[in-house]
């Protein structure tokens, strides 16, 4: 039976109504009408990888959807700082300086609270540390000793910024040393003696560290026991005394029982400071009102 023109009329704005309402639907689709399942798993395929990452800028990711709006921005990051594995990467540089380097910076331990390196840090989890030591161009052993020493205070500075981070999964160290002199390996593993500041970490794993030390680390690492906090310490001590010149040189002697990991010595020259402080601030206030006017 043929249609009447009504009914031709009636299909044919149907069919427009449809037309349009799928135009409008493709007109408004956004990134963000997606799941969160599946935006989570773009944003893994553009800012995950599963090796250690020195940088957001290399290993091919695109960090640039960061920029896109503040709700992907909050859904991404701690995707790309939370779960990728950070690598730093301790050792002397030319110069003899100190240096960790990881997230374009020369030194984690120091640069990681400029903005906005800060922001990020509570997403990080995960590290890879690599620690050189004795590098093949120390002239002797005394110089191989220097850099031992620089090298343990720039992981001292590391760890205790790690040390802060709420959720730590993974840590995996690993030493490499270059024995030029022939020194015992049992010695040059005690620049990594700080990580002892670590608490907590759900999994802890060493590459070229002899396996007792490496146990006696990871025990420590994995608990929860409670710790003397070298380097808090030892700021709570410059705080304290560093504006008083006769002090420097017992708070160098702190600094060093803090990079040796010697708390018995730093609380050792910690009583002699304060009770140096304590005489200096007695006499100060016994002198106080020596040249007040007299009635």
């Amino acid at each position: 039976m043929a249609s009447s023109p009504q009914d031709l009329t009636r299909i044919t704005t149907t069919q427009k109504e449809a037309s349009q309402k799928t135009r409008h639907s493709r007109q408004h689709f956004t990134f963000l009408s997606l799941p969160t399942e599946i935006r989570l798993m773009i944003y893994r395929l553009l800012l995950y990888r599963n090796e250690p990452l020195e940088n957001r800028y290399h290993n091919h990711l695109s960090p640039r959807i960061l920029r896109t709006c503040r709700q992907i921005l909050n859904e991404a990051l701690p995707i790309l700082y939370g779960e990728n594995v950070w690598k730093i990467k301790i050792q002397m540089n030319g110069a003899g300086d100190e240096r960790a380097r990881s997230l374009y910076t020369d030194h984690f331990g120091r640069e990681i609270y400029d903005y906005p390196l800060r922001s990020r840090l509570e997403y990080m989890k995960r590290f890879y540390i690599v620690v050189e030591v004795q590098s093949k161009n120390a002239q002797n052993e005394e110089d191989a000793e220097e850099e031992a020493s620089i090298v343990q205070s720039a992981l001292t500075k590391v760890s205790k910024v790690i040390s802060t981070l709420p959720d730590l999964q993974y840590v995996r160290i690993r030493l490499c040393e270059h024995d030029t002199y022939g020194g015992d390996a049992q010695e040059s593993c005690q620049v990594l003696e700080n990580l002892t500041m670590l608490r907590n970490v759900h999994k802890v794993v060493f590459d070229g560290v002899p396996p007792v030390y490496a146990k006696y680390l990871t025990d420590k690492m994995t608990g929860s026991a409670p710790l003397d906090h070298l380097p808090n310490m030892y700021d709570a001590l410059i705080l304290y005394a560093g504006s008083f010149d006769f002090c420097a040189p017992l708070l160098q002697k702190a600094c060093d029982a803090m990079e040796q990991s010697d708390v018995d010595k730093l609380k050792e020259v910690r009583a002699e400071i304060v009770e140096m402080v304590s005489q200096h601030m007695t006499y100060a206030f016994d002198h106080l009102f020596d040249h007040d006017a007299r009635a």
